[in-house]
């Protein structure tokens, strides 16, 4: 009977070591997959900001140009317009010397 209990006794401790080691293994997967959890999600959001920070410059790249561009449109203008101005009023001043010579003379 001793050894029939004493069989009982170390099959029991045997479940109770197995059970012990099994959730052993089981922290120990869990740690791992929540460890590789975090390391998915820290490359995505790292990639993700890059991607933006990229997405960024690229806009304001094309801000900087289009402004550039307006800029450029806007000198453009001024001068063809100081340009027409001028020969207006010189053609007005002419005309107004002319009158006033006239009238002079």
């Amino acid at each position: 009977m001793e050894d029939i209990i004493e069989q009982i006794v170390q099959i029991d401790a045997m479940a109770c070591e197995n059970k012990k080691k099994n959730e052993e293994i089981l922290i120990k997967k869990k740690d791992d997959y929540e460890n590789e959890i975090t390391t998915y999600r820290n490359q995505k959001i790292a990639l993700a900001k890059h991607n933006a920070e990229v997405l960024y410059k690229n806009i304001e790249e094309n801000l900087e140009k289009e402004e550039i561009l307006k800029e450029e449109k806007i000198k453009s203008a001024v001068v063809e317009i100081d340009m027409n101005y001028s020969q207006v009023e010189q053609k007005i001043m002419e005309k107004l010397f002319k009158k006033l010579f006239v009238l002079e003379g």
